[in-house]
């Protein structure tokens, strides 16, 4: 039973993914580039040894919880006490393109997968 709900879980999520964006993990899919949180960000890249306990510790740091599965990379984005969006990029020290353009989609459009 909670193998089946775990399933479901999973597949509900993907699911709710695929609407935002269904083509998120193909490198050459075309998305919209008109929609934007923002135009104008800082971004830091951060290159690491260990990119899972790297991205858990900085989601737990942020108060976000965890993300409780492996990833290639990850990001946090938001708006400062001055005003500037920032976001801050997470990757391996050997990286992809796609990994590394896959973040910076996020420093710009958030959420979108």
């Amino acid at each position: 039973m909670k193998k089946a709900l775990a399933i479901l879980l999973s597949l509900s999520v993907s699911t709710v993914y695929a609407q935002f964006d269904p083509n998120w993990r193909d490198p050459n899919a075309l998305f919209d580039a008109s929609k934007t949180m923002t135009d104008n960000v800082l971004v830091t890249w951060n290159r690491v040894d260990d990119i899972r306990k790297t991205c858990e510790t900085e989601s737990k740091r942020r108060g976000l919880g965890g993300f409780g599965y492996s990833m290639e990379a990850c990001s946090f984005w938001g708006t400062d006490k001055g005003g500037k969006d920032f976001c801050h990029i997470f990757t391996r020290k050997k990286t992809t393109m796609h990994d590394l353009g896959h973040e910076m989609r996020h420093c710009f459009q958030g959420s979108f997968h």
